[in-house]
């Protein structure tokens, strides 16, 4: 029985190693690798309690679950030493160039549209990237009168991969994705590869008046399956990153279904502001509304140029990603 013990406590030590390890392995491997680093802080807040009640039996294997803890929260320690929760500096008090981006993930069009239009009042920001939009649920932001707020929309409406970019002021569009047009929105038949889950996501990018870059990211979740689609999009937009001029200002928003659990989203946010961040144990915008609590942030603001004054998180009710703010300002 004493032995059967021991090599049942050395196998969850040796489990345990193995998560640590894996949770700084940049890759994908099927969509098991950013499921596993999604979920592992979670069981990183047991462990210095599971090490506390193995100190008796084995205190080197207590020092490993301890250290292992620590291997799969660093990364997460600026999240939640960095507090930004506050008020939006009012416009007489914001520096110029200032800019207050939401965004939120509408599910399918299934979100209440008379919340979202409650935050776009609230917050009276100058972008709003809503991913998964539906010309339902499009048409009724409408009828409530976003366009009284945001009056430019540029992108695309229908299933996962649709992303409207509403916008205070007139934007350009340098570059979109094929058959977007710039200032316009286009429905789900008109989209490519519209007829199946896993077709195209667009991605608008415009830019706005002040001469920021922008672009509304939807990138594709991690599956159980061999294709490395979302290993690959998160390295397209580190990629589109470092291409633009150094300069120059840029913005990423949207639902980027990764954390900073996932090392490819830690190198995307090298140089870079991002939001919102500060809340404890650490931030979580996924999931909402499953029968167990958020424990992931996938959705985020970062950007280039820009200092963030304050950002949030905004509560759902149908969508199952929680909404998210940031005001910027120019550094």
């Amino acid at each position: 029985m004493v032995r059967r013990m021991r090599w049942l406590r050395r196998g969850l030590i040796a489990v345990i190693v193995v998560i640590a390890a894996a949770s700084v392995i940049d890759a994908d491997w099927g969509g098991t690798l950013p499921q596993l680093q999604a979920a592992a802080p979670v069981a990183a807040l047991f462990l210095p309690l599971l090490a506390l009640l193995l100190l008796r039996w084995s205190p080197r294997g207590a020092l490993v679950l301890v250290l292992s803890a620590l291997v799969i929260l660093a990364p997460l320690i600026p999240d939640a030493a960095t507090r930004q929760e506050r008020s939006p500096l009012p416009a007489g008090q914001a520096p110029a160039g200032t800019i207050t981006v939401l965004s939120a993930n509408a599910y399918f069009g299934q979100e209440d549209p008379g919340l979202t239009l409650e935050q776009v009042r609230r917050l009276l920001p100058d972008v709003l990237v809503l991913a998964e939009e539906s010309a339902e649920h499009f048409a009724k932001l409408e009828s409530g009168g976003i366009r009284q707020y945001l009056p430019y929309a540029t992108g695309s409406l229908g299933g996962s991969g649709a992303t409207v970019v509403f916008t205070r002021e007139p934007v350009t569009c340098p570059e979109l994705p094929a058959g977007l047009a710039c200032g316009q929105v286009r429905h789900e038949d008109q989209r490519p590869g519209s007829g199946t889950p896993d077709g195209p996501f667009d991605m608008p990018v415009v830019r706005l008046a002040n001469g920021t870059l922008l672009k509304a990211v939807h990138s594709f979740s991690p599956r159980l399956t061999a294709d490395s689609r979302w290993h690959a999009e998160l390295s397209d937009l580190i990629a589109w990153r470092d291409a633009r001029p150094p300069g120059e200002r840029v913005v990423l928003a949207g639902d980027f279904n990764a954390s900073r659990s996932h090392p490819v989203l830690r190198r995307l946010m090298s140089g870079m502001a991002q939001a919102p961040s500060g809340y404890l144990p650490w931030t979580r915008t996924w999931p909402h509304g499953w029968f167990f609590p958020r424990f992931v942030q996938l959705d985020h603001v970062l950007a280039r140029g820009y200092e963030v004054a304050a950002a949030g998180i905004l509560p759902a009710t149908s969508s199952d990603h929680f909404a998210i703010w940031a005001q910027l300002t120019p550094r």
